[in-house]
């Protein structure tokens, strides 16, 4: 079969899919998505006040009293665990995985997120246009709203909790257990680019925003096709 055959069979299995899928639960999702986007635009309005940025700068000055060598090292490891390279081998992995077990659809829904939500962050960030705290990364990394690593980290580490939860036989308290884990673990890595003076607080919370827009559209689609 062709992949553009293959392409059109998806689709029109999909749309009727989600022509049967519940009303309540499209306009539930769709309004928690569109609330996470239209947050993104209110909180950077919001930045510009004088409350934001007396907390954005405070938030910067207070952390930067604990940067020890040790602590900068720890946290140069940890901020790795969000960073593009990372999240597309590990997310290769999972898709391979997911493949194994017969899960194709999951793995190509995954995929069209993970695609969308990284288009969104060099969008919006030459959109918004905000210089990180410090400067310059490198020559053509100066933009630091919204954070790319709380945005990576939030979808994929999430959308990670969700498959496990979905599609493996785990009792409630071991996935409770995983769950808690995978929180700390995408506070830290929010964490370390605060702690590193690569963003402000508020980035932090505007990744969050979009990575969870895109969490959420990943888990409606899996949840139409499974």
């Amino acid at each position: 079969m062709k992949i553009k055959d293959w392409f059109l069979l998806e689709k029109q299995d999909l749309d009727k899919r989600i022509r049967t899928y519940p009303r309540f639960r499209i306009l539930l999702l769709s309004a928690t998505i569109l609330g996470f986007f239209v947050s993104i635009f209110w909180l950077w309005q919001k930045i510009f006040s004088p409350e934001i940025k007396l907390f954005d700068e405070w938030a910067v000055n207070f952390i930067s009293q604990f940067r020890t060598p040790f602590l900068m090292k720890y946290f140069s490891l940890i901020t790795h665990l969000g960073s593009g390279f990372f999240i597309i081998a590990a997310f290769l992995a999972l898709a391979t995985l997911l493949m194994i077990r017969k899960r194709k659809r999951a793995a190509i829904a995954a995929l069209f997120s993970l695609a969308g939500s990284a288009a969104l962050i060099f969008f919006l960030k030459d959109f918004f246009g905000r210089p990180r705290p410090f400067g310059c990364l490198a020559p053509d990394d100066c933009l630091s709203f919204p954070s790319g690593h709380a945005t990576l980290a939030f979808y994929f580490y999430g959308l990670l909790d969700y498959l496990i939860f979905r599609f493996l036989p785990v009792s409630l308290k071991k996935f409770l257990i995983i769950s808690f884990l995978i929180v700390i673990l995408i506070i830290l890595i929010a964490l370390s680019r605060l702690f590193l003076g690569f963003h402000y607080s508020s980035d932090l919370l505007a990744g969050f925003f979009l990575g969870g827009s895109w969490l959420l559209l990943a888990i409606f689609l899996i949840d139409v096709l499974y």
